[in-house]
């Protein structure tokens, strides 16, 4: 079991493991420092995208229930909402983090390059060629979709303070 120790002159605190096994109190422990025991609640769910979580700890005078002669440390959480700035900036990451991953840098550079080869051959294209043109707008379209998406989420954000739900992206056509 974790404890702190606290000094309370100079208001340091220290976590130890507490070994003592026979639950017994501790005793010829200078008179600025206490012990606590830990109690940590859960972590509780919340959405990254609109909220932050704070850790909040507080010493008690409340016994604990495993070793009386400890009051206990608790340690919980309190969820608050971001501002519409913050949430703004997580959705602009989030969606920069979700084009990324379907469609990386590297390959934005290669189907780039392969368009601009194509659109200055049109005429002289093979099928297999004009499928990967197509291809390959169809990825673009689906990046200017997600830009959309993303570009009205903002809007509502802003305007009426909703909170969208980033799982209504498209998904990346399949060659």
């Amino acid at each position: 079991m974790k404890v702190i120790i606290y000094n309370t002159d100079t208001q340091e605190q220290k976590y130890v493991d507490y070994l003592k096994s026979d639950n017994t109190e501790i005793i010829g422990l200078a008179e600025n420092i206490k012990i606590y025991a830990i109690n940590e609640d859960n972590l509780p769910e919340y959405d990254s995208l609109s909220q932050k979580i704070v850790r909040i700890e507080e010493m008690t005078n409340i016994p604990d229930t495993v070793y009386p002669f400890l009051n206990k440390f608790q340690i919980s959480w309190n969820i608050e909402q971001l501002p519409n700035e913050d949430i703004i900036g997580n959705l602009n990451n989030y969606i920069g983090d979700y084009l990324d991953g379907h469609y990386p840098i590297w390959k934005r550079i290669k189907y780039l390059n392969l368009y601009t080869k194509y659109q200055n051959n049109l005429n002289n294209l093979t099928v297999e060629e004009l499928a990967d043109l197509n291809f390959i707008k169809g990825v673009e379209s689906w990046v200017d979709d997600c830009r959309s998406i993303r570009d009205a989420m903002e809007i509502a954000i802003i305007e009426s303070s909703i909170i969208p739900d980033v799982r209504t992206f498209p998904t990346i056509p399949i060659k």
